[in-house]
């Protein structure tokens, strides 16, 4: 129903510039039925859940990742954007500043393709800016994800592109 609301908002727009232009009398788009919004409910995990998936990402190296979403509630933009200037292991807080976002460039290039690429921008909410309380699991998470981190940045020094982030590949580019 979002896509069939928001073609009829395209349409409706273009049929009363037609209007206003006199190209045509009337705007026919006035008498289309619109689907319904439909209400999305979320069903939150349980805790149950919540103690299986943080088990057995244990050992993984997306662990960290996978207790900021969990246990902080942050998005995947705010986790993969999230850089260690946002990180206060002194006052135990993440400060949600940033989001990684996929761009698409506005001109297709020689071949006819639309080009995406990642950049970190502010958030479109201003309420989405926001102080996050590490809960102790999550700092130590994060405390041994940057000693991992540190020592990837040594193996791969001359490759390494350090943009800061808190997760990055092994040449410090987005994830």
């Amino acid at each position: 129903s979002k896509t069939v609301r928001h073609i009829d908002l395209l349409v409706s727009g273009a049929l009363n510039m037609a209007v206003r232009l006199h190209y045509i009398s009337e705007n026919v788009a006035l008498y289309t039925v619109i689907p319904q919004k439909k209400k999305y409910e979320t069903a939150p995990l349980s805790v149950d859940h919540i103690q299986k998936i943080v088990n057995e990402a244990k050992e993984e190296k997306i662990y960290p990742i996978v207790l900021l979403g969990l246990l902080c509630g942050m998005r995947k933009g705010e986790i993969l954007g999230l850089r260690w200037d946002d990180v206060s292991f002194e006052q135990k807080q993440i400060h949600v500043r940033y989001s990684l976002c996929k761009i698409m460039d506005t001109h297709p290039n020689e071949e006819g393709h639309y080009i995406t690429h990642y950049k970190i921008l502010e958030p479109k909410n201003k309420t989405s800016i926001r102080a996050i309380p590490m809960a102790d699991a999550v700092y130590d998470a994060l405390l041994r994800h940057k000693k991992m981190q540190e020592a990837e940045k040594q193996a791969y020094k001359d490759v390494y592109n350090d943009q800061n982030l808190v997760f990055a590949e092994p040449d410090g580019s987005f994830i």
